[in-house]
């Protein structure tokens, strides 16, 4: 693999850092809560939330409804889905790779990293990234889960066991930012 492309893959991108370190502040704010859905989305740069495709949960019902899709991502899909359940989506439901990392955010309840490959109508991506965020109404169950897209050509990246690596590595990274971030909060509050 050519050196010049390992940068990118070690790291989130810039929005998905700002609104992870964002993310991180309002669950800190909370009392180690859960944040709302409504604090983040007032908190995170207008920019970054282009990236963003946005899922509410139903308490008691294990799906997941489209409530918003950046314009970034409307660009790099083939359609508005806002309104539309995962489950009635041909590919997307039950079983499904974007079924599996939504549930394991709102059951961990913990922000997440994923690598998929790009299915979509631009010749310029070979794959996803996507940071997951868990936000919830009452502080404790999930009601929403934010996903950060970043749309990436990593065509070096083919076999299974390559994206894998790559996705463990990203998390690494992101946890990494999440405590870093801790750290630099809990400082600033013993300073005061």
């Amino acid at each position: 693999m050519p050196d010049r492309f390992t940068p990118s893959l070690d790291r989130l991108s810039d929005a998905q850092e700002s609104e992870l370190k964002t993310w991180v502040q309002a669950s800190l704010r909370e009392g180690n809560r859960l944040p709302t859905y409504a604090e983040l989305e007032c908190r995170m740069p207008l920019e970054a939330q282009q990236n963003n495709i946005v899922f509410s949960l139903t308490p008691g019902e294990l799906d997941f409804r489209y409530i918003h899709m950046g314009k970034t991502v409307l660009a790099n899909t083939y359609g508005d889905y806002t309104g539309q359940k995962l489950a009635d989506m041909p590919g997307k439901g039950p079983g499904s790779l974007i079924w599996q990392f939504v549930c394991d955010i709102a059951r961990q309840r913990q922000p997440s990293i994923s690598v998929v490959p790009y299915v979509g109508p631009s010749a310029d991506w070979s794959h996803v990234s996507a940071l997951g965020l868990p936000a919830a109404d009452d502080g404790v169950n999930v009601t929403h889960v934010i996903l950060s897209i970043n749309f990436v050509a990593w065509p070096f990246l083919k076999e299974t066991s390559d994206v894998r690596d790559k996705t463990n590595s990203l998390r690494k990274y992101l946890f990494e930012i999440y405590d870093r971030t801790i750290d630099k909060i809990t400082d600033s509050l013993r300073e005061r």
